[in-house]
């Protein structure tokens, strides 16, 4: 059997910290690697948009300013404490205005 893995935002504080304007950090945490069924880790972005297809389900939680997602279109906003469920192959843009921090953990 695996063991559990733990891992700790202030091992990437600093780079979530002094990401640059236009900018965009991502550290993944479970992948295709360790993981069959889900992904997850910790994204941040600078006053960017990301395109991103998603080869599995993600959950995604707000940690800092307002993250916007857009799926088809549709344009869903999360806030500091905001979750929501995004299913696997859709096609997606990840986008903040501000320095946003949100974390897309794996489904259990």
């Amino acid at each position: 059997m695996t063991a559990p893995s733990v891992f700790r935002i202030a091992d990437i504080q600093d780079r979530i910290d002094n990401l640059p304007e236009d900018g965009t950090f991502i550290k993944p945490f479970v992948t295709v690697e360790n993981s069959t069924s889900m992904c997850g880790g910790i994204n941040a972005l600078n006053k960017i948009s990301v395109p991103w297809d998603l080869t599995c389900d993600e959950l995604i939680y707000c940690l800092e300013g307002t993250f916007r997602l857009v799926v088809e279109e549709v344009n869903y906003e999360l806030n500091p404490g905001d979750m929501m469920y995004v299913p696997k192959d859709n096609f997606v843009k990840y986008d903040a205005m501000i320095n946003v921090s949100s974390s897309m953990r794996p489904i259990l």
